[in-house]
């Protein structure tokens, strides 16, 4: 009876570990095939994932390749012209400024070297001498004369010619026209050529520019008018023509009396 037992027991023990040997084979087989089916997925996922990107990135590298390069070098042609056109308007603007400047210095250089030596006076109307004039108490309206200091060497002169027992001298429109005109011509000429333009009528003329006040220009003017000529002492005159012109010449813009007195 204990032999049965004993043999029972070891039969139901071995069927227990046969049966718990079945049980962990079959648990070890699902996981396996768990695993296989999971495996299988994330293989092609990587395989997907690895071959799309390469392919995609062959794709773009082939495509900026293709694509990218032309624009490239198009676009690097048109900034280089664009560049050089650029460059060659600042190149033609800078010489076009520099030639304009010295051209333009060069002209005026030769046009007030013109003006002073090659341009000759124009031939005035002959006046006849001791004929009747027209005579003027009137302001002038020559450019840049100085009228009144004209009319105050003019009173002087008949101040002093009264004191001396002599008739006043009057003005002439014509002989005033001409001095205006001679004393502008003293800016641009030299004095010899203005006294040839007024040849035959007598004159006085001066260039003066260290005069800074009107009474000083007056008074200048006036005293070496007596000095060079018989004005207040002829009792043969009869007309006087002033002319004096202002202006301001040099770098300091030094102020500048052009004056001519014509009588007879």
């Amino acid at each position: 009876m204990k032999d049965k037992r004993i043999t029972m027991l070891y039969g139901i023990l071995i069927c227990a570990i046969l049966a718990l040997g079945i049980g962990v084979f079959s648990l070890a087989m699902n996981n396996d095939g768990k695993d296989n089916k999971e495996e299988k997925p994330s293989t092609q996922k990587i395989s997907t994932k690895t071959r799309r990107p390469t392919t995609s990135r062959e794709s773009e590298i082939t495509t900026s390749k293709e694509v990218t390069i032309p624009p490239t070098t198009a676009s690097t042609s048109i900034t280089t012209s664009s560049i050089s056109t650029s460059t060659v308007k600042t190149t033609a603007k800078t010489t076009s400024k520099i030639t304009t400047k010295k051209t333009t210095k060069k002209t005026t250089k030769s046009t007030k070297k013109t003006t002073k030596k090659k341009t000759t006076l124009p031939t005035h109307t002959v006046i006849p001498p001791n004929a009747e004039r027209e005579t003027t108490e009137s302001s002038t309206v020559y450019p840049l004369a100085q009228d009144s200091i004209a009319w105050d060497i003019f009173d002087r002169i008949n101040r002093a010619r009264e004191k001396n027992g002599l008739e006043p001298v009057k003005v002439a429109v014509d002989l005033r026209r001409l001095a205006e005109e001679a004393a502008d011509y003293l800016y641009d000429f030299t004095d010899t050529e203005v006294k040839n333009y007024i040849y035959g009528l007598n004159n006085y003329r001066r260039v003066t520019n260290h005069i800074l006040t009107y009474d000083q220009a007056v008074l200048s003017l006036y005293n070496g008018t007596v000095q060079n000529t018989d004005i207040i002492t002829d009792k043969s005159l009869r007309y006087v023509g002033i002319g004096v012109i202002f202006r301001q010449v040099g770098l300091g813009d030094l102020p500048t009396y052009y004056y001519v007195i014509i009588y007879e």
